[in-house]
């Protein structure tokens, strides 16, 4: 029974302090005591006025009504004080209003673009599936991006991992035919401009052995997908860099490289042939067995350089005042035992300076 009465004296405790609180907030109070107050002050303003001047005479006349102005000012200025607080009462309710109006409006709004996004997503995956309609398949394509470049990260995702499904499905033929060149491009605008990304590894393989010399192949870099496996064919004036292909990763086999720029961290690079390529960034604890034939190592930052090996056989080379440099600091080595000092001619291009690349900066 004592447990049950200190219960219910908490209760009783809290209780009006909350109903205070409420009965201040609340905007008929505040009206009802401006209205009050003003006709007290009205009141006794006239009775006071009427007694002293019926009353007094002289300088006492003269001080009563002095006194009495002076309260009626007081008056005045609680009645202006309740006002205040009323219109202010007012003033919030209708902001809170609009709030609450502007989110109802603006969920509504959310909601909408989810159902024609999750439509949008729907037809886009229905029309790319029509492989026998290129006009179709194209269409698809586009409302695949549209997806892919709006506000949900769930649809945008789910989008990418279907053009991405699409390119693998096509093979080789994704680097050949306009709607692949379409999908590939479509995933790398999506993650340009969203930084999204699909959770998809996906492969490709064109093998040395059924290459064709009249059918010249060749991969393109794919972005906007977790990783992407090339097997064979082969690169040309590519980049790949942490800036034009994060962030997606690349597994190499047997691919050639020609006349590109290439930092080795973007990837694995298993048994591949690297021909008048611009290196930036080299760790070879990420490459095997590979061929290295006239490249430019010039300036490029170096990874475990207990790694490097002797490029010299190749005629690899870096010009002697940019040689590499140890990505934790450079120190001092002599890359003559690494690397020739001067192109070859096969490297230099008589349009310009000497450098494949264009003059150094």
């Amino acid at each position: 029974m004592v447990e049950k009465g200190n219960g219910a004296g908490d209760q009783s405790g809290h209780k009006p302090a909350t109903d205070i609180n409420a009965f201040l907030k609340s905007e008929p109070f505040w009206l009802a005591a401006a209205f009050v107050t003003g006709l007290s002050v009205i009141f006794m303003t006239l009775v006071a006025a009427a007694n002293a001047v019926f009353t007094l005479t002289g300088t006492e006349l003269a001080d009563r009504v002095d006194v009495i102005y002076k309260l009626a000012l007081i008056g005045v200025g609680v009645v202006t004080f309740c006002t205040v607080v009323w219109r202010g009462l007012i003033s919030a309710r209708q902001a809170d209003a609009q709030r609450d109006q502007i989110a109802k409006l603006a969920e509504q709004s959310r909601a909408s673009e989810r159902s024609n996004l999750a439509g949008l997503l729907q037809k886009g995956a229905e029309l790319i599936a029509e492989k026998d309609h290129p006009a179709r398949v194209a269409a698809g394509i586009a409302s695949l991006q549209a997806v892919g470049e709006g506000s949900e990260d769930r649809y945008g995702t789910q989008a990418m991992e279907i053009l991405a499904d699409y390119l693998e499905g096509l093979g080789s033929r994704a680097f050949t035919s306009p709607l692949g060149k379409s999908a590939i491009n479509a995933l790398a605008d999506i993650t340009k401009r969203t930084n999204r990304w699909a959770a998809r590894t996906i492969s490709f393989s064109n093998d040395p052995e059924d290459y064709d010399p009249e059918y010249d192949f060749r991969f393109s870099a794919i972005t906007g997908v977790f990783e992407v496996h090339y097997g064979g064919g082969s690169f040309l004036s590519e980049e790949f860099s942490a800036k034009t292909t994060s962030p997606t990763g690349y597994r190499f086999d047997r691919t050639t490289f020609d006349e590109c720029e290439i930092n080795m961290r973007c990837g694995q690079w298993d048994r591949c042939t690297f021909e008048t390529v611009k290196f930036t960034v080299a760790d070879f604890r990420r490459s095997t067995k590979g061929t290295y034939e006239n490249c430019d190592f010039s300036g490029c930052s170096v990874f475990a350089p207990e790694t490097f090996p002797d490029l010299r056989a190749g005629r690899n080379w870096c010009d002697p005042k940019n040689p590499p440099v140890f990505s934790r600091g450079a120190k001092d080595f002599d890359w003559t035992h690494k690397l020739d000092t001067a192109p070859t001619a096969d490297f230099i291009d008589d349009d310009d300076d000497g450098s494949l690349f264009g003059p150094s900066k």
